[in-house]
């Protein structure tokens, strides 16, 4: 079997791993490269603004409330491929692990305070997953790095290294306290 192919746009002949899947092809891939599918998918949309937009629009109202259900069911997987997203960016280091990984980890630390303000956390709390040295700041993806947080601390945290985000809390809490 062959495990080169043509393109039928730019003629060069390329690696079948150029080209996109599509099972009904021959060799099972598409007739143009993905450099020159890429170069006419953008062509099409820029000429077919209005009908992409209203295809969307359509499919948009067809699937909302199915897209809403599913994202509700799978909210930590999405919040996990978010943050294995942002670390990719960063080319911060990924380890590969699951949230049960993490909760495990908590459990055998016996961590069931927010990390940063000592605070319990209630039934119903949304307890978020803070990266102690942020990813932003040169941190890792991975289990060691992540810590549970009360919403508050973690929103008022932003990409603070652990040392200035203390530093900033209790100077706050300083200007809160009478004298």
């Amino acid at each position: 079997m062959s495990s080169t192919k043509r393109c039928t746009k730019c003629g060069e002949v390329k690696p079948l791993d150029a080209f996109n899947r599509h099972q009904g092809k021959p060799l099972g891939r598409r007739s143009r490269c993905r450099a020159c599918q890429r170069e006419y998918d953008r062509a099409w949309r820029e000429t077919n603004r209005d009908r992409k937009r209203e295809t969307d629009r359509a499919w948009y109202e067809t699937n909302r409330d199915r897209k809403r259900e599913y994202y509700a069911a799978n909210r930590d997987r999405y919040h996990e491929r978010d943050r294995r997203r942002r670390a990719r960016k960063r080319a911060a280091t990924v380890e590969e692990f699951t949230l049960a990984d993490v909760y495990a980890w908590w459990d055998e630390l016996g961590v069931h305070t927010c990390f940063w303000c000592g605070l319990p956390f209630a039934e119903g709390d949304s307890i978020h997953v803070d990266h102690v040295w942020p990813l932003s700041r040169g941190g890792h993806h991975a289990v060691r790095n992540l810590v549970p947080t009360c919403e508050r601390c973690n929103l008022s945290k932003h990409s603070s290294l652990p040392h200035e985000f203390e530093e900033r809390a209790y100077e706050e809490w300083l200007a809160s306290t009478p004298e």
